[in-house]
């Protein structure tokens, strides 16, 4: 539960990563939800749809979210970093 004012910082992986150099693969029937990661079976999300999805429960972007690619030896590591709180 995050009181109206409250912040919520969030980074987390899109779909672009590829931590391997393998590649990743959308599950089918599954949105957002990728094959590939060391990790195992992981949700996955764009700019765009992170901001939306927050904005549907009372979260605005306290300053623009940014999607920041570091090339690692054997892929990429692709976030988004956003910094959003809760709205009356």
């Amino acid at each position: 539960m995050l009181k109206i004012g409250g912040r919520l910082l969030v980074a987390t992986f899109t779909p672009e990563t590829d931590l391997t150099g393998d590649g990743i693969e959308p599950v089918a029937g599954q949105p957002h939800t990728y094959d590939g990661l060391p990790s195992g079976r992981s949700f996955l999300v764009d700019q765009e749809t992170l901001d939306a999805e927050m904005g549907r429960f009372g979260l605005g972007a306290l300053m623009p979210s940014r999607t920041v690619r570091v090339e690692t030896g054997s892929g990429q590591r692709v976030t988004v970093n956003a910094l959003y709180s809760k709205t009356g």
